[in-house]
């Protein structure tokens, strides 16, 4: 089914096909995973960028998200058939090659009981990042590009399309677009119902089968931490303070700071 909307209805239209449900898979979230569903009961974040990773691991400590760092459409398949209620691609299909892209769809229609939910420019949106940092102010420009686009024919009956002709007018760094972009939702109602109440599903065993998964992911990040903490302490006390906030990969206000020390530094050094 194909729907054609204007740019005002796009998104509240493409929102209510959503179902309420207890678990969300959210693939190539960034930083922001998705607040379509509320409070899911589990959110599983699939992100390949470490700094991103991060900064997911450092916001949703101690809560039941689970975090998945791997490149899709590879890390999906381990994964067991319907393991999550709901699957969310939002602004991130259009950054796999074409391939790569029906491929990770496939895996999505495996993996998922109720829905899959895309969100994308119609048709290809050039966006081709190459400045030292991205949108968010991170080091992310390689895997903020555009490197495919999709149209409502990519989706067969099956899916439910609302579409707008003129939905982007500005690119991901906030610049304006010569023309606008349209965008689409592309919803796929998978066969299956939401659990009962209190029923155990083949959902709540995937749960802890990624729970197992990522606890060997934890000591690998914890091991590195360990090992970027102990080069950081064989440094002098200004190169130290200077390593730690590069490893924050700050915003731009605070990369002005570390240049500025820098320079006083070489400075006291008498370096040119």
């Amino acid at each position: 089914m194909l729907q054609w909307v204007n740019r005002d209805a796009l998104y509240e239209q493409g929102a209510a096909l959503v179902k309420p449900v207890s678990s969300v898979m959210d693939i190539g979230c960034g930083v922001r995973p998705q607040s379509i569903v509320n409070s899911p009961t589990v959110l599983v974040c699939v992100e390949v960028h470490d700094e991103y990773v991060a900064e997911l691991r450092r916001r949703f400590a101690g809560t039941t998200t689970l975090i998945i760092q791997g490149r899709v459409p590879e890390c999906l398949k381990p994964l067991p058939d319907r393991c999550v209620d709901t699957i969310m691609m939002l602004d991130f299909i259009e950054h796999l090659e074409r391939e790569a892209g029906l491929e990770t769809l496939r895996e999505c229609e495996r993996l998922a009981r109720l829905q899959v939910v895309l969100f994308t420019p119609l048709g290809f949106m050039p966006q081709d990042e190459t400045g030292q940092t991205d949108g968010w102010g991170l080091h992310g420009t390689y895997w903020q590009t555009h490197r495919s686009g999709w149209t409502p024919d990519d989706f067969d009956d099956r899916w439910h399309v609302v579409a707008c002709r003129d939905f982007h007018h500005i690119n991901g760094k906030g610049e304006q677009l010569p023309e606008p972009f349209g965008a689409l939702w592309a919803v796929l109602n998978v066969s299956g119902q939401p659990p009962e109440q209190g029923e155990t599903t083949p959902a709540d065993d995937a749960v802890n089968v990624l729970s197992s998964g990522l606890r060997q992911r934890e000591l690998d990040v914890l091991s590195k931490e360990i090992e970027l903490r102990r080069r950081e302490q064989a440094l002098e006390p200004m190169e130290r303070w200077l390593a730690r906030l590069r490893r924050l990969r700050p915003q731009y206000w605070w990369q002005q700071i570390v240049k500025q020390l820098a320079r006083h530094r070489a400075a006291d050094q008498g370096e040119p």
